[in-house]
């Protein structure tokens, strides 16, 4: 069994926060919430979530280079400048060679700011991963400050490091990679195992497999181990075997800090979209149950079994999962389950969007604001946004998706 560990270093100083918006910043750093999840569910502005294509904000585009343009899955949105304020993390690629990270805010006149200057150690810590599949924020260095784990997949089904953005203790962000290769198509983050040290640990992907690597230390130094009994830790059985293709992974938060694992990808196991529930005990070990049917729910949704990315939100009683075909941007589906929690009936109803919200591309994320579907992703065309036509430009309200 393969073994290996993970050190990243990294400096820190103390953090803390309260509530505060972008335009009028307050003194005090907006906090980091506990997971990934959490951290991208936040009340975060609108403005940042929904980010135009780098080459279509003119501030910027002379920083390109030709070829590239941002990845829309590469946006993760947090405090990085610790200020009070949001601004925004995204990753330009040209999807074969070359790849460069940004940090960008939003000013309160309506301006995009470049912040890369100001928030990296230096030009080489802005190289990234030429496949961004996933960025997610927590802290991962125990220092209080946003940090940013990207998922990377490689070229033809390659294996490549994965990035890592950690804050220093001057303010900015230094680079560092993962020794562990992984093809991965998503990532999330949090501490599944209730340990003492409370290390933010990591679910993904590698080559449409569950991997789990698990943190053993983050202050100071992050180390993430690969454990030799990575298999036992994550849903094998003919029970609780994940869908085939791995596409999405989640780790949504219930009570005393325990976690829910949700896990998309194709059905040709059976099963599109499969619920682990957390059942109180693996949390002094990283495990998951692997054998109890009463605690894994299965959803075969009707989607394509070919391609497929996931997104999962929360609203009152209902988990929603947002479906998007990863070949062609199409829209994929959108189902409505009752929270586990709350109804023991493992069902499932198909909302269909009404033909005003038929557009080809689709977003690669979507957040619940106001019990309506907002755009995820740094994908957006700037000058079709402003025109109320674009993917960003739209609102998505629950009420227009009807069972």
């Amino acid at each position: 069994m393969l073994c290996a560990v993970v050190l990243l270093h990294a400096c820190g100083g103390g953090g803390g926060g309260s509530a505060g918006n972008n335009s009028t910043p307050a003194a005090t750093p907006l906090s980091v919430l506990p997971s990934s999840y959490e951290n991208k569910m936040a009340a975060l502005p609108v403005a940042l979530t929904q980010l135009p294509k780098l080459s279509a904000v003119a501030a910027l585009a002379s920083g390109l280079t030709l070829g590239m343009d941002s990845v829309p899955a590469s946006l993760a949105v947090a405090d990085f400048q610790r200020n009070g304020s949001y601004s925004a993390f995204v990753i330009a690629s040209d999807g074969t060679s070359q790849a460069r990270a940004y940090m960008v805010g939003y000013g309160s006149a309506g301006n995009w700011t470049d912040l890369s200057d100001s928030l990296f150690r230096n030009s080489t810590d802005r190289v990234a991963c030429v496949r961004p599949e996933q960025a997610a924020v927590a802290d991962l260095n125990s220092d209080g400050r946003p940090d940013v784990y990207v998922a990377c997949s490689g070229n033809a089904g390659g294996s490549v490091p994965q990035v890592l953005y950690l804050s220093q203790t001057d303010g900015k962000y230094q680079k560092t990679t993962t020794t562990v290769q992984l093809n991965a198509t998503s990532v999330a983050l949090a501490d599944i195992d209730g340990d003492t040290n409370a290390c933010k640990d990591v679910v993904t992907t590698h080559n449409g497999a569950l991997q789990v690597m698990m943190a053993t230390a983050c202050n100071g130094v992050y180390t993430l181990s690969l454990p030799a009994d990575n298999t036992g830790r994550v849903p094998q059985s003919a029970v609780a075997r994940p869908p085939s293709n791995v596409r999405n992974v989640f780790l949504v938060p219930r009570a005393n800090r325990r976690y829910d694992l949700l896990v998309g990808g194709d059905g040709s196991l059976g099963f599109s979209f499969k619920w682990f529930l957390n059942n109180g005990n693996y949390g002094s070990s990283g495990y998951f149950d692997t054998t109890d049917v009463t605690k894994v729910r299965d959803y075969l949704l009707t989607v394509d079994t070919g391609n497929n990315r996931y997104d999962y939100l929360e609203s009152g009683s209902y988990g929603y999962i947002y479906i998007r075909n990863g070949a062609t941007q199409a829209f994929g589906g959108f189902n409505r389950i009752p929270l586990p929690g709350v109804s023991s009936t493992i069902s499932y109803s198909v909302l269909t969007p009404p033909a005003s919200h038929s557009l080809t591309d689709w977003p690669v994320a979507m957040r619940l604001v106001d019990n309506s579907l907002r755009v995820y992703d740094a994908g957006c065309d700037l000058l079709v946004a402003l025109n109320n036509s674009s993917r960003c430009g739209r609102q998505y309200l629950l009420s227009d998706f009807p069972p």
